[in-house]
């Protein structure tokens, strides 16, 4: 039975949150206890509001143990939502990396890009061995974003060079400090939401890492995650310029027409 249930949970998170989400935040927090491997699928897909509802109901170990397994920014969502005289115990209850991330999402505003943030499939630290970070990259299901690498103060160094790693897969004495591609730009949290459309690398990147105030790496904000937030508009100076452009070549053809016709005659 118990495999039946870890399958279903594996391949169909979201109807299982769905069956969940109709249960009693008891009955979801006995659940989560029993399967911490599914945690993050299911969280995930369960709505902030619901989850902020449990949260205000658990004891703190639970709160911690739930928080373990999900993302700062999915957590950063959820906090949104509870109460706000009783969000700081809440935060009281995570780690304190994960605090300290959480915490400064939490500043950010709508109208900042920093509101927007997703998380990725994994983030190394730069410490870590080149067989241990290929065990990590081998055990994911998905990767869609760079594996992007940080120190211990969880500030953004680089992403990782795949090809360099494998280079040496099997070399224990080498960390992937060595190996990271330092050639990484980034937003600053802090950017308002309708400006970011005027940096100059935003239309070369679907997805963009974005650092806090002391460059700690926060997530990743992508096109599609802020499409219908964004106003996009082009400047004044450059609509015009194109849009001479248009008449001149539109009068060109019409002449060169004209006497294409009148040469017929």
């Amino acid at each position: 039975m118990s495999l039946l249930v870890d399958n279903f949970l594996s391949r169909y998170p979201e109807h299982a949150a769905r069956i969940l989400h109709s249960t009693s935040e008891d009955v979801f927090l006995s659940f989560m206890m029993s399967n911490l491997e599914c945690v993050e699928k299911i969280v995930s897909n369960m709505s902030p509001s619901y989850m902020a509802r449990a949260f205000e109901q658990y004891s703190s170990d639970a709160i911690g143990t739930i928080c373990s397994k999900i993302s700062e920014t999915y957590i950063a969502t959820i906090f949104r939502n509870v109460k706000i005289e009783k969000r700081n115990h809440i935060l009281d209850c995570l780690e304190p990396t994960k605090k300290k991330l959480v915490s400064e999402l939490l500043k950010y505003s709508t109208k900042q890009i920093g509101y927007y943030l997703r998380s990725t499939e994994v983030v190394l630290s730069e410490n870590l061995s080149a067989p241990d970070a290929v065990s990590v990259i081998e055990s994911l299901s998905k990767l869609h974003s760079p594996i992007y690498v940080v120190d211990s103060n969880y500030s953004l160094k680089g992403t990782l060079n795949l090809f360099s790693l494998l280079k040496v897969r099997d070399d224990s004495h080498i960390t992937i400090k060595t190996i990271v591609d330092k050639r990484v730009r980034s937003f600053k949290a802090s950017i308002p939401l309708q400006n970011i459309s005027n940096h100059p690398f935003w239309e070369d990147n679907k997805m963009i890492p974005v650092v806090g105030k002391t460059n700690s790496f926060l997530g990743i904000i992508s096109k599609d995650s802020i499409s219908r937030h964004v106003e996009v508009t082009k400047e004044p100076k450059e609509t015009r310029s194109s849009l001479n452009e248009y008449i001149y070549f539109s009068e060109l053809l019409w002449n060169g027409l004209q006497k294409f016709w009148g040469s017929l005659r």
